[in-house]
Protein backbone atom coordinates (compact mmCIF):
# COMPACT_ATOMS: atom_id res chain seq x y z
CA UNK A 1 0.00 0.00 0.00
CA UNK A 2 1.16 3.22 -0.85
CA UNK A 3 1.60 6.28 1.95
CA UNK A 4 2.23 9.95 1.23
CA UNK A 5 1.45 13.10 3.07
CA UNK A 6 -1.47 14.86 2.49
CA UNK A 7 0.37 17.79 0.84
CA UNK A 8 4.03 17.75 0.08
CA UNK A 9 6.68 18.85 2.10
CA UNK A 10 4.07 18.87 5.28
CA UNK A 11 5.64 16.52 7.53
CA UNK A 12 9.37 15.09 8.32
CA UNK A 13 8.07 11.60 7.44
CA UNK A 14 5.30 9.31 7.65
CA UNK A 15 3.79 7.48 11.08
CA UNK A 16 3.97 8.43 14.87
CA UNK A 17 7.60 9.92 15.00
CA UNK A 18 6.49 12.41 12.17
CA UNK A 19 7.46 16.64 13.11
CA UNK A 20 5.43 19.28 11.46
CA UNK A 21 8.08 21.19 8.57
CA UNK A 22 7.76 24.92 8.63
CA UNK A 23 10.38 27.43 7.64
CA UNK A 24 12.33 29.98 9.58
CA UNK A 25 14.10 33.03 8.60
CA UNK A 26 17.78 33.42 9.16
CA UNK A 27 17.85 37.19 10.07
CA UNK A 28 14.45 38.09 12.04
CA UNK A 29 13.55 34.37 13.03
CA UNK A 30 10.21 34.40 11.98
CA UNK A 31 8.58 31.05 11.14
CA UNK A 32 5.99 30.14 8.44
CA UNK A 33 3.80 26.92 8.46
CA UNK A 34 3.12 25.43 5.95
CA UNK A 35 6.36 25.77 4.22
CA UNK A 36 6.76 27.37 1.12
CA UNK A 37 9.00 25.97 -1.54
CA UNK A 38 9.06 28.46 -3.91
CA UNK A 39 9.92 31.47 -1.48
CA UNK A 40 13.96 32.53 -0.94
CA UNK A 41 13.48 34.92 1.36
CA UNK A 42 11.56 35.99 4.04
CA UNK A 43 8.18 37.27 3.83
CA UNK A 44 8.26 39.61 7.04
CA UNK A 45 11.89 41.09 6.98
CA UNK A 46 12.48 40.85 2.98
CA UNK A 47 16.40 40.50 4.07
CA UNK A 48 16.80 36.63 5.15
CA UNK A 49 16.85 33.24 3.51
CA UNK A 50 14.44 30.65 4.86
CA UNK A 51 15.85 27.59 6.67
CA UNK A 52 13.48 24.17 6.88
CA UNK A 53 12.92 23.74 10.33
CA UNK A 54 10.76 20.84 12.56
CA UNK A 55 8.25 22.38 14.39
CA UNK A 56 7.85 20.73 18.21
CA UNK A 57 4.51 19.99 18.12
CA UNK A 58 3.87 21.11 21.45
CA UNK A 59 1.60 24.32 22.29
CA UNK A 60 -1.36 25.49 23.46
CA UNK A 61 -5.33 25.31 22.05
CA UNK A 62 -6.80 28.41 21.61
CA UNK A 63 -10.05 27.48 20.55
CA UNK A 64 -12.10 24.89 19.06
CA UNK A 65 -15.38 24.06 17.71
CA UNK A 66 -17.67 20.54 16.94
CA UNK A 67 -19.15 20.53 13.58
CA UNK A 68 -22.17 18.29 13.30
CA UNK A 69 -21.68 18.28 9.10
CA UNK A 70 -19.53 15.39 7.66
CA UNK A 71 -16.69 15.87 5.14
CA UNK A 72 -15.88 13.89 2.21
CA UNK A 73 -13.46 11.67 4.44
CA UNK A 74 -14.92 12.58 7.79
CA UNK A 75 -17.84 11.41 9.32
CA UNK A 76 -19.21 13.74 11.81
CA UNK A 77 -18.87 15.10 14.55
CA UNK A 78 -15.37 15.61 14.64
CA UNK A 79 -14.09 19.01 16.52
CA UNK A 80 -11.29 21.09 15.10
CA UNK A 81 -8.95 23.99 17.02
CA UNK A 82 -6.50 26.32 16.50
CA UNK A 83 -2.99 25.29 18.62
CA UNK A 84 -0.61 28.19 19.14
CA UNK A 85 2.59 26.33 18.55
CA UNK A 86 5.84 27.53 20.79
CA UNK A 87 7.64 28.55 18.09
CA UNK A 88 4.86 31.17 17.33
CA UNK A 89 2.62 29.64 14.60
CA UNK A 90 -1.10 29.14 14.99
CA UNK A 91 -2.07 25.92 12.94
CA UNK A 92 -5.39 24.58 12.54
CA UNK A 93 -6.27 20.45 13.00
CA UNK A 94 -8.50 18.43 13.79
CA UNK A 95 -8.90 16.19 17.07
CA UNK A 96 -6.70 13.03 17.43
CA UNK A 97 -9.76 10.21 16.96
CA UNK A 98 -8.49 8.52 20.33
CA UNK A 99 -9.93 11.60 22.39
CA UNK A 100 -13.08 13.37 23.01
CA UNK A 101 -14.25 17.10 23.00
CA UNK A 102 -15.15 16.52 26.79
CA UNK A 103 -11.12 15.59 27.35
CA UNK A 104 -9.96 19.32 26.07
CA UNK A 105 -10.47 23.09 27.34
CA UNK A 106 -9.00 26.43 25.70
CA UNK A 107 -5.80 27.14 27.02
CA UNK A 108 -4.74 23.76 28.08
CA UNK A 109 -1.55 22.23 26.70
CA UNK A 110 -1.89 20.44 23.04
CA UNK A 111 0.97 18.50 21.43
CA UNK A 112 0.24 18.18 17.35
CA UNK A 113 0.60 14.52 16.17
CA UNK A 114 1.29 13.18 12.70
CA UNK A 115 -0.81 9.96 11.98
CA UNK A 116 -3.48 8.34 9.37
CA UNK A 117 -6.17 11.32 7.74
CA UNK A 118 -7.82 8.78 5.83
CA UNK A 119 -6.73 5.13 3.79
CA UNK A 120 -8.30 3.67 0.60
CA UNK A 121 -7.43 0.34 -0.83
CA UNK A 122 -4.67 1.91 -2.97
CA UNK A 123 -2.77 4.39 -0.22
CA UNK A 124 -2.69 5.64 3.22
CA UNK A 125 -2.45 9.70 3.49
CA UNK A 126 -1.03 10.74 6.60
CA UNK A 127 -1.69 14.14 7.91
CA UNK A 128 -1.31 16.55 11.98
CA UNK A 129 -4.35 16.16 14.67
CA UNK A 130 -3.98 17.60 18.30
CA UNK A 131 -4.21 15.74 21.37
CA UNK A 132 -3.70 16.80 25.06
CA UNK A 133 -0.22 16.88 26.32
CA UNK A 134 -0.06 15.92 30.08
CA UNK A 135 1.23 19.50 31.40
CA UNK A 136 -0.08 22.58 32.89
CA UNK A 137 -2.52 25.14 31.23
CA UNK A 138 -0.96 27.97 29.81
CA UNK A 139 -1.55 30.80 32.16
Amino acid sequence: MKERAVQENLLSELGSGAKLCADQCDACGQVFFPRNINANQCLKCLKGSLNSIKLSGKGWLHSFATSALPSRRVKAPYTCGYVDLAEGVRVFCRLHKDHSESEIATGMCISVVADVLWETDEERVFGYFFKPYPAEAKQ
